[in-house]
């Protein structure tokens, strides 16, 4: 009888074992996963702080960081701006805000005389090779290794084409345009840059 119980006892350990170790391959498999959505990623295009109008998408594709401003059905996009580097050499002023005119790479809309551009997008995209991108490596949260990071802010110029005759005349037709971000500006104006690793 004794030798019964302890063939179960034995049977009904292993068999928990086994569970075990299901579940550590599964939490592994999670993990690259998790680090795969980490290294493809899209961040809400905000107009004006707290309006949706599209989407950034940071991408890794073959040799290149390909970053892709997409707008909503409303929105347009005027001028772009994006910075690409570490978050030290972020051009800001001395009040700690940003200097867009001085980001890494920019998309400028051709103007008439008065100012206004002549023709918006609803698509803007940016290929870089990373060769010319300086990465800063940063610890894995899970202390397997580290990572390879760029900080990345994604500045655009945004235009509401669904506004009435009167929103227009209002000045609520253009607004300024931040991708969602991780690390607010120093200043106090609102944007930020993205951490973005791989």
């Amino acid at each position: 009888m004794k030798r019964l119980f302890f063939l179960a006892a034995l049977c009904a350990t292993t068999f928990f074992i086994a569970c075990e170790q299901t579940e550590i391959v599964n939490n592994n498999a999670l993990k690259t996963i998790n680090l795969e959505d980490r290294a493809n990623g899209t961040y809400t295009l905000f107009a004006g702080q707290d309006i949706d109008a599209g989407t950034v998408t940071i991408e890794i594709l073959g040799d290149d960081l390909v970053v892709t401003y997409q707008t909503n059905d409303c929105w347009s996009l005027g001028t772009t701006h994006l910075y690409v580097g570490t978050a030290e050499d972020v051009p800001v002023n001395g009040a700690g805000n940003p200097q867009h005119g001085q980001f890494s790479y920019a998309q400028e809309v051709e103007e008439d005389t008065l100012g206004n551009p002549i023709e918006l997008l609803d698509m803007v995209i940016y290929t870089i090779p990373l060769s010319e991108v300086e990465l800063t490596e940063v610890e894995n949260e899970d202390g397997s290794g580290a990572l390879s990071c760029v900080y990345i802010a994604a500045h655009s110029e945004l235009y509401n084409d669904c506004l009435s005759s009167d929103e227009e005349a209002e000045g609520d037709a253009e607004e300024t345009g931040y991708a969602a971000w991780d690390i607010d500006f120093e200043g106090n104006r609102w944007g930020g840059l993205i951490e973005y690793c791989f």
